[in-house]
Parts: structure tokens; C-alpha cells; sequence
């Protein structure tokens, strides 16, 4: 079970049952994953079938249901936020990825979601921050990465005029 990243939620609609309900296959289980109880991964997976019949109300509420039953894994909380962005319920996918970092400081994924939410927010100053980090922690998220790769500092500039190029939404 892997972290979905906001062009995972899309395709996960059309996903089949024996996929696992985090995302992509090829990336393997990290200790985060491993420590996910059975009860909170069926909440996500019930989620990811909520989605897949167009329900994203349902699937927060399956959501919701798997960090009351395990409120550590970052993970939950930053599908409710790619959820939450997708609907442009933009306050509510900021509090999400908050928590989501909160919990794991190493979760990328989350950074860099972060980010695109302030982007999109109109917010660039705030963005620099998490997408910077989402680069550190990860330069193989290639998002985060096309920001990220034309150095160690994110500008202000680069971010205004490279929006519409970085992947968020």
C-alpha cells in the first residue's frame, strides 16, 4: 500500500480489486504501510471503491473512519486532502495535508500536495516551502522535482510562472 498522488486519484477510479489500495505497484510497502492495521487499510480500500463509483463524500467518510482507527499513518490524511483538493474544498485538503506532515515530516507526497494547494490557493510564497522540501526528501517525485531541479532554492518567480507546469491542479 503506497501513497496516491493526485493523478493516482484519478486513475485509481478504474483500478481492479486486486490492486492494492494505496497506488502504484511498483513502489514497495514502506515501514508506514507496514504498520497499518487490517480494519484501518479495509477503511481504505472501501475508500478507493468509493471512488471508483464517482462517490468522493463516501470515501471521506471511509477515510475518517481509518484515522480514527489508526491516526498515524500520514498517508490517510493526505488521500483526504487529494479528495478535498479535487472537490476545491481548498481550506479542508490544507488541514489534511497539514496532519499528513505532521505525523510523517518525511511524507513527500504531502509536501509536495501542500504545495499545489497553495498554488492553486493563489499562495506562491507559501508554496516554497513544501515543494523545496518535497524535492529534498524525494527527487524522484517529478513534480516536486521540475520545481526542484534547477537547484537548492525554489524562487518566488519560479514557482509564479511554473504553475500551471507543476502538476497541481
Amino acid at each position: 500500500m503506497t501513497s496516491l498522488d493526485y493523478q493516482e486519484l484519478r486513475l485509481m477510479r478504474a483500478r481492479t480489486p486486486d490492486q492494492p489500495p494505496g497506488g502504484n505497484l511498483e513502489k514497495a510497502a514502506d515501514v508506514e504501510d507496514l504498520m497499518v492495521p487490517s480494519k484501518a487499510a479495509d477503511e481504505i480500500a472501501r475508500a478507493q471503491q468509493s471512488l471508483q463509483k464517482n462517490k468522493p463524500d463516501a470515501a471521506l467518510d471511509h477515510l475518517k473512519k481509518a484515522a480514527v482507527i489508526y491516526p498515524k499513518y500520514s498517508k490517510t490524511y493526505n488521500n483526504m486532502g487529494l479528495i478535498y483538493r479535487e472537490l476545491g474544498r481548498m481550506q479542508e485538503a490544507e488541514t489534511a495535508f497539514l496532519k499528513a506532515i505532521e505525523i510523517n515530516p518525511r511524507n513527500a507526497t504531502a509536501q509536495r500536495n501542500l504545495g499545489c494547494v497553495y498554488l492553486v490557493s493563489n499562495r506562491p510564497e507559501r508554496a516554497i516551502g513544501p515543494l523545496g522540501e518535497a524535492g529534498r526528501l524525494d527527487h524522484a517525485d517529478a513534480a516536486a522535482g521540475e520545481l526542484y531541479g534547477f537547484g537548492d532554492s525554489i524562487s518566488l518567480s519560479l514557482i509564479t510562472t511554473r504553475r500551471s507546469d507543476s502538476g497541481c491542479k
